[in-house]
């Protein structure tokens, strides 16, 4: 254990750097580390200081020598600087290099700026308007403009094309804005940009025209219709017969899809056609034409069995378990019926169904089936009693939890298993830090090799000091494509320029978290320090022993309301590093005679959230989970939902592992998964405590 503590102590400060603050390097150092792509950053360093003439020298050597990608980029960039004609013969000369829709948008762009419309409908000429095509609507947009203003006479049946096939988007809108709408566009126009603003009221109002009209009917406007239909009016079982009764031609796959999804969801609303509802989904899942479509179909149709019976449900399961694609799209049906299960108290059901899915659902869900069946085991809630045939269940158990530590698994379910079955500090730290990708063949997807092009330009944007840019450039690049090396190097760049803005600790976080869920190969405590930094310490520190409050517990509680993100705000209002309510915030600042204050600013946040919490565990006997679960959903709810767990379970001490899983409420059992997880990690990392110390002072599993 003290061989543990001090490997995590010695990692504490110590992140994983490689040449970070680039200032500090020496340039010829960075040239040889960057050979020819050298040019490109030095060319937006010039572009920074404002040195146009120089920027384009070194674009010009990029464009000549770097690798394709930086010098795709240095032209890109170059296409921005200059004369109207060097623009232009820029924009040309990316276009003729790369060939594709990208560089041919970027040109046709330019050329608008200027009206060089002829131009535009030349190169655009063998442009599709087919929903399957890959054409951006961008690029759409600048090839209509141009027949518009040459009164092409193509324009009006393009024009409709458009309208009637491609996604509704916002250059819809702008086109729309600055021409006269053909005619028979009108109602359509009007109809779709309805969709699009969300306001279905009005569009309900010309559906039936809309879908009455043959010369309209596509994939686009049927799935449009279906939104109308839904939300535009409560009338759902006479939408429903409307819609069933639309001639769709069966060959027409899509437009069948959207006719038979949006019937179902239809009669779903009526609540009292559950045939109707569930052979519509069915039908929509043998019209569909992808993947995505069918499991969206799918989901609509075992939500609709979940109204009915477990058993049903159950049935359901195991006839499409095997015919789903993205096994984590049906989460939530399974923690809608794991909660059902135990609040009815089908504790054999709960065991059949864990053992049903293995392999076919989720390593989350699994995870969390696995978990609560062995603890229903060892509490004897699950027990030989429950069955006819002779089952070792203290050997099930065992294996359950077991079960929970593969390396997809659930952070959550992965420490709790691991506590159970008594293992220690280090070996939980591995497991931790195994990789999270099984490459033996056991189902888990492989991930891709990374592409070292692009990791080169984002390690070269770090070393070179562009902060500001990096974190967009990195939600461009898949997660696969940049390996956990290259992850935890530019991780570490951003959380070391936090110390100066603290915008880049929430980049930092988000890098390196989204890496730690998904990595390749095992990581190390180096790279925890970045999945759970230290952010604010000084602050967060002062704030807890003001309040007496575990640091190890606000610092989790911090991370997982904003990430470390000063400027978050819910859609609800709540604000900064906290997420406290402006009512909540009201009543901290009297309580501590705090007259005038700015829940914006970061200190008085991490202030006036850390009485709250500390308030919270002191009204609940100091018990930090239900502190917790009232921080995200009131102190008089988890009450309420306490005495009911008393009542409905029989027992006065039911475990607060259990306890979380019958809550009504998804946000509220995941935020206090995520919470206990990341004190756990904090705790182990920063303060000297074993896992085992800190599940055990936040939750009750005795």
């Amino acid at each position: 254990m003290k061989f543990v503590l001090k490997k995590f102590a010695c990692v504490l400060y110590s992140l994983f750097f490689f040449s970070v603050i680039v200032s500090c390097a020496p340039s010829s150092s960075l040239q040889k580390k960057y050979g020819d792509n050298y040019y490109y950053f030095i060319a937006l360093q010039k572009i920074r200081q404002g040195n146009e003439a120089e920027a384009v020298s070194f674009l010009n050597k990029a464009i000549k020598k770097s690798s394709p990608l930086l010098a795709r980029k240095a032209l890109e960039k170059k296409c921005s600087l200059g004369s109207v004609s060097e623009k232009l013969k820029t924009c040309e000369k990316l276009y003729t290099r790369f060939n594709d829709n990208a560089s041919l948008t970027t040109y046709c762009n330019e050329l608008l700026k200027y009206n060089e419309y002829s131009k535009i409908i030349e190169l655009t000429k063998n442009v599709s308007y087919e929903s399957e095509n890959d054409f951006p609507n961008e690029l759409l947009y600048t090839r209509l403009v141009s027949l518009y203003k040459k009164s092409d006479s193509s324009f009006n049946r393009e024009f409709f094309k458009w309208s009637t096939q491609k996604t509704f988007s916002s250059y819809h809108i702008l086109l729309c804005s600055q021409i006269e709408i053909p005619e028979n566009c009108i109602e359509l126009i009007d109809f779709r940009t309805n969709i699009y603003n969300r306001n279905y009221l009005k569009a309900f109002d010309s559906v039936k025209n809309i879908l009455e009209n043959t010369q309209y009917i596509s994939p686009q406007i049927l799935s449009e219709a279906g939104k109308a239909l839904l939300y535009g009016s409560k009338n759902y079982y006479e939408n429903a017969l409307y819609l069933e009764k639309l001639n769709v031609s069966p060959e027409d796959k899509d437009c069948s899809f959207y006719k038979e999804f949006y019937t179902g969801r239809l009669y779903s609303k009526c609540n009292s056609y559950p045939t109707k509802t569930t052979n519509s989904f069915i039908r929509a899942m043998n019209s569909s034409s992808s993947k995505e479509k069918y499991d969206n179909a799918l989901w609509y149709y075992l939500n609709e069995v979940q109204k009915k019976s477990i058993k049903d449900t159950f049935t359901a399961i195991e006839r499409f378990k095997s015919k789903w694609h993205n096994s984590a799209y049906f989460d939530d049906i399974f923690n809608t019926l794991c909660v059902t299960l135990l609040n009815e108290h089908k504790y054999k059901d709960f065991y059949l169904i864990t053992k049903s899915i293995k392999g076919f659902c989720s390593e989350e869900t699994y995870s969390k089936f696995a978990y609560i069946t062995a603890r229903l085991i060892q509490l004897q809630f699950l027990t030989d009693r429950n069955f006819e045939e002779d089952i070792d269940l203290d050997e099930a158990s065992v294996s359950l939890l077991k079960d929970c530590l593969s390396p997809s698994s659930s952070l959550y379910y992965k420490l709790l298993a691991a506590y159970n079955l008594q293992y220690s500090d280090e070996k939980i730290y591995e497991l931790i830090c195994k990789k999270n990708y099984d490459k033996s063949g056991s189902g888990e997807s492989i991930p891709s090799a990374p592409d070292f092009s692009q990791e080169n330009y984002l390690l070269g944007l770090a070393d070179f000091g562009f902060a500001e840019i990096l974190y967009d450039e990195w939600k461009k690049t898949p997660s696969s494509s940049i390996s956990l090396e290259t992850a935890t190097k530019l991780s570490s760049f951003l959380n070391k320029c936090g110390q100066e803005n603290n915008i880049y600790y929430s980049q930092s976080l988000r890098i390196a978290s989204k890496k730690f869920y998904a990595m390749e190969t095992d990581s190390s405590a180096k790279f925890l320090n970045l999945v759970f930094p230290n952010c604010f310490k000084d602050d967060i520190e002062s704030m807890c022993r003001e309040f007496n409050t575990p640091s190890y517990l606000f610092y989790a509680l911090v991370r997982s309301e904003s990430f470390f993100d000063t400027q978050i705000e819910s859609h609800a209002g709540a604000v900064g590093l906290t997420q406290l309510m402006s009512t909540t915030a009201s009543d901290v600042a009297k309580k501590l005679k705090v007259s005038e204050y700015d829940l914006k600013d970061y200190k008085t946040n991490l202030r006036f959230g850390c009485y709250y919490l500390e308030e919270l565990r002191r009204r609940l006997d100091y018990q930090s989970l239900l502190a917790l679960f009232a921080y995200n959903a009131g102190p008089s709810r988890v009450r309420a939902w306490v005495k009911s767990a008393k009542i409905e379970f029989g027992k006065n001490d039911l475990p607060q592992d259990l306890f979380l899983e019958a809550l009504p409420y998804e946000e509220t059992r995941e935020y206090g998964r995520k919470v206990l997880s990341a004190a756990c990690l904090y705790g182990a990392l920063y303060y000297s405590k074993s896992f085992s110390e800190v599940i055990e002072e936040i939750i009750q599993l005795r």
